[in-house]
């Protein structure tokens, strides 16, 4: 059976479950920048690992304008 691209786009979405930062622990910092900072986060779902990029909004809307 042939299933369309743009079907195949809809289905992944549909499967997407919506995360927030309390569905992680943060384990540590891995880096630093002038701009951001990244963390090794777990997941307490499925409990992989991920790196999770923070970035300040304030910074962030500043250095945009």
């Amino acid at each position: 059976m042939y299933i369309k691209p743009s079907e195949r786009i809809i289905n992944i979405k549909k499967n997407r479950v919506k995360l927030s930062l309390d569905d992680f622990i943060i384990k540590e910092t891995i880096g630093t920048g002038s701009f951001a900072r990244v963390h090794l986060t777990q997941c307490k779902k499925d409990e992989k690992f991920y790196a999770i990029k923070a970035i300040s909004k304030k910074d962030l809307v500043t250095k945009r304008q």
